[in-house]
């Protein structure tokens, strides 16, 4: 590299948005069914103030994704992490639990530690994961648009 290519590489490294990951601490995991699996299939990461786990609408949409035939999922192998209550990141949640799908509904990636460009309601693989990011619960019950699209990409993620 030359100086002019080592300058451009240090202003685009400055100048952009920095973000804080959280520290390490235990996370609590939150189960669709009634016991959580060791290794989860699915992890539902979302960010509601209101409950310390998840809202009667979100848990009957996850519920229901669990159950949907097409995924091959128990409900048992579906978790769900509120960041609201807990933040942390990526990172750590790997650290603590065996996952290889994650869906972040009404999450931002740098929410949880990641600094990545994306786009909506499609799979995204990034270290051997998939991940979508979509709206929040109620925007997905609001718009079949939206919705139809998240339930296309979580298909998809398990083909």
């Amino acid at each position: 590299m030359n100086e002019v290519e080592n300058a451009d590489a240090l202003q685009a490294i400055f100048s952009g948005e920095t973000y804080l990951v959280p520290e390490k601490r235990k996370v609590k995991l939150f189960s669709s069914g009634a016991i959580h699996s060791e290794k989860l299939k699915l992890l539902f990461i979302l960010k509601n103030e209101n409950v310390e786990t998840a809202s009667q609408s979100e848990l009957e949409v996850i519920q229901k994704t669990a159950d949907w035939k097409d995924l091959k999922l128990k409900r048992e192998e579906v978790g769900i992490i509120n960041i609201a209550s807990q933040p942390t990141s990526v990172v750590n949640i790997l650290k603590q639990f065996s996952v290889n799908n994650i869906v972040a509904l009404g999450v931002e990636p740098q929410e949880i530690g990641l600094v990545i460009e994306l786009h909506t309601n499609k799979v995204f693989k990034f270290i051997d994961m998939n991940f979508i990011f979509t709206s929040s619960i109620e925007e997905l019950l609001k718009n079949e648009i939206i919705k139809n699209k998240f339930f296309a990409a979580i298909k998809s993620m398990f083909k």
